[in-house]
């Protein structure tokens, strides 16, 4: 059951972060009935760097898990046609319009905020944290000069998070990657691929991918990757997508000139979850505890199948009145269950880096094929242990212990 608030600044939970993570899990812990105090540092007006790129039924989940019924009201633009371009391959794949999506997330996580406070969470945003301190009877975190008090603090604060610098560790430079992304005012139609096409570039150098997606009257260009100068490639793919783009107004280069003031870059984790995504008093969930895909950087679904699995943990933590590191282990327990592979999608990352990827592509016998191998690399991971299959048999081909038979996935 939730703990006894006693003063306005003593909450059963305090999360960190109030993003794609930490504010759906205000709204579930608030309507539960426990005491929530949320700090966010952006304003709400700030954009968190994303490819926006999802699932529809993510935000159905994301509606149920918090009933907030207006989620889908955020779509940004519908895809039906994804295009992946590797060395000398060209796929694509179509499928139902608005199955893929991007979404506004600054529309998204703004109702998720008003939600939470509308069910009584203290949303304190935005607000700065400057520290927070965990001991046996509690912790305390400390925001601009004032101080709350809570049973369990939840970091979700990104891969630079604070939290997970207090209570567990930092991440070392090894296992974050980085991203750069622009959002440019050229209109989706003026694409030669549509406003409802996807596209990615596998950049093989930083082991990583570049992006072309569609907004709402907006397009986005991204590179990401888990190795190497990401930004060395951002120009060239700048460059390369503005060649492609048909109807374009001006001059050429005038993509470049646009994204000069406004490309933004964050790091990305790359190497899985965290070594301690649970503890004393504290979990960690989304970018913060590692839960990002390290072969594609998606990371939208997987921070929400990680608060629903925490609101499982600290529900069992008030009802036992437990919060040392051991109550908290279940936590992993669950997430465990749900997650995708990680050291299998590390594999495959690294195996399709370099020119070793062009050979697997160039082992594959169909399209079908190379679009199952590439599948994880372009944020679709419930296909990550088809990909991870193929890739086992293709290895074997390539080193010649099968002969290539002309068979299909």
């Amino acid at each position: 059951m939730p703990g006894v608030v006693v003063g306005e600044d003593r909450f059963d939970v305090c999360i960190v972060g109030g993003s794609i993570a930490g504010a759906p899990l205000a709204c579930h812990l608030a309507a539960e009935g426990f005491s929530v105090c949320l700090f966010e540092r952006r304003r709400r007006d700030e954009r968190k760097l994303c490819a926006e790129l999802t699932h529809v039924n993510l935000l159905d989940r994301i509606a149920a898990f918090t009933g907030c019924e207006a989620c889908r009201e955020t779509v940004s633009a519908p895809l039906d046609r994804v295009e992946v371009v590797a060395g000398p391959f060209e796929l694509e794949r179509r499928f139902e319009l608005g199955k893929g999506i991007t979404v506004d997330r600054l529309a998204l996580e703004g109702l998720l905020l008003d939600r939470a406070a509308s069910l009584g969470a203290s949303v304190r945003n935005p607000v700065q944290v400057e520290d927070v301190v965990v001991s046996r009877e509690g912790v305390t975190v400390s925001a601009e000069g004032h101080q709350v008090h809570a049973q369990v603090v939840v970091g979700a604060d990104g891969a630079s998070s604070l939290v997970a610098r207090r209570c567990s560790r930092p991440w070392r430079r090894e296992e974050v990657g980085a991203t750069r992304h622009v959002r440019l005012p050229v209109a989706p139609a003026e694409l030669t691929t549509g406003p409802s096409t996807m596209r990615f570039d596998l950049l093989p150098d930083v082991a990583g991918y570049g992006w072309l997606v569609p907004y709402d009257g907006e397009i986005g260009v991204g590179v990401g990757g888990f190795s190497g100068a990401v930004h060395d490639h951002f120009d060239r793919l700048l460059e390369r997508y503005e060649r492609v783009a048909a109807g374009r107004a001006g001059r050429a280069g005038a993509w470049a000139e646009m994204a000069r003031r406004t490309v933004r870059g964050a790091p990305v984790p790359a190497a899985g979850p965290a070594r301690s995504t649970w503890g004393e008093r504290f979990l960690l969930v989304g970018d913060a505890a590692g839960f990002v895909s390290p072969a594609s950087g998606e990371g939208l679904s997987l921070a929400v199948t990680s608060v629903e699995t925490a609101a499982s943990a600290l529900k069992l933590c008030f009802a036992s009145g437990a919060f040392r590191g051991r109550s908290l282990r279940h936590y992993e327990r669950l997430w465990r269950r749900v997650m995708p592979d990680f050291a299998g999608l590390i594999s495959l990352r690294n195996a399709m880096a370099g020119a070793q990827g062009i050979a697997w592509l160039e082992a594959c016998d169909t399209d079908l094929e190379r679009l199952a191998l590439l599948a994880p690399l372009v944020g679709t991971a419930e296909l990550g242990a088809t990909a991870l299959q193929l890739l086992e048999r293709l290895r074997r081909r390539v080193e010649g212990q099968t002969p290539t038979n002309g068979g299909s996935t």
